[in-house]
């Protein structure tokens, strides 16, 4: 399966304007059952790879939020940071998040942030002292702050408080 998922690697890394281009409900479809199989670091990152390069349009984004991808990513990230994580991984689930969120149909960000994502964040900022990591996580709260109900989750769930504690953290 090694050789397959560098195919599918370098066909998901393609130009974006190509006419050849993977479905990103089918690719999910593929992927998530082999991400909950195995949650390692190598196909952590194939996943964020290919989950970042379907995501170039709105379109792709909002079907790649309904094949609940965000819940996958919000999956891979809580196992890393369990077993005490690869900053890297963590990263590239919070990056490839946001990448998600950063679209202009709410219903999207709305996807991203009920599968998981916001909660996530926020323990990001309350668990880890990485600046790269708090960096992540507040960049994607941001996106997520652009609707008004993700809004409210943030703060309901202790966003606000989370991001004070990281920035007086950072002080020290």
């Amino acid at each position: 399966p090694g050789a397959l998922l560098l195919g599918l690697e370098l066909l998901a890394q393609g130009d974006p304007l190509d006419p050849v281009t993977l479905n990103p409900r089918r690719t999910l479809d593929v992927l998530g059952p082999l991400v909950k199989r195995n949650p390692s670091v190598a196909v952590a990152r194939l996943f964020c790879t290919t989950v970042t390069a379907l995501a170039f349009c709105d379109t792709n984004k909002l079907d790649i939020v309904e094949a609940n991808g965000p819940a996958v990513l919000v999956a891979l990230l809580k196992a890393d940071l369990d077993r005490g994580g690869e900053p890297q991984v963590a990263s590239l689930c919070i990056e490839t998040l946001a990448a998600l969120a950063d679209s202009a149909d709410s219903v999207c960000r709305k996807g991203v942030a009920s599968q998981g994502s916001t909660a996530q964040a926020i323990r990001i900022l309350a668990a880890t002292h990485s600046s790269d990591l708090h960096y992540a996580a507040c960049g994607l709260l941001q996106l997520l702050s652009h609707n008004t109900s993700c809004k409210f989750e943030i703060h309901h769930k202790g966003g606000i408080d989370a991001i004070l504690a990281a920035l007086e953290h950072h002080q020290h």
